[in-house]
């Protein structure tokens, strides 16, 4: 999994559910499926589980983060067949974005 951000972001270390990623409010992150795969970003719902499409393509970028974008995300491979569909949802790559800071008082 590859990702991309602004340089004053810290990624975490990867751990066996995925990687996480700090970035601060307002800030900028890209998201990248591994290479050679075909899938797309999802939000996992807190509380019921439920994946959320994010787009088609196998990059994310989220831009002007917000508190409410906080969360986690998956990159899942495309497949018709269900077995391969439900396989590469237990493999699925997650990202737990975690937004930093405080709102600036105008």
């Amino acid at each position: 999994m590859e990702v991309t951000q602004e340089p004053d972001f810290d990624i975490g270390e990867l751990s066996s559910t995925g990687r996480q990623v700090e970035v601060a409010l307002g800030g900028a992150v890209q998201l990248a499926c591994p290479p050679g795969t075909s899938g797309c970003w999802t939000r996992v719902e807190a509380g019921t589980g439920r994946l959320e499409p994010m787009g088609a393509s196998q990059e994310l970028r989220l831009d002007k983060v917000l508190y409410q974008e906080a969360g986690e995300y998956r990159c899942v491979s495309h497949s018709r067949d269900l077995t391969r569909r439900l396989d590469s949802l237990r493999n699925a790559l997650s990202v737990q974005l975690i937004v930093t800071g405080k709102c600036q008082s105008l």
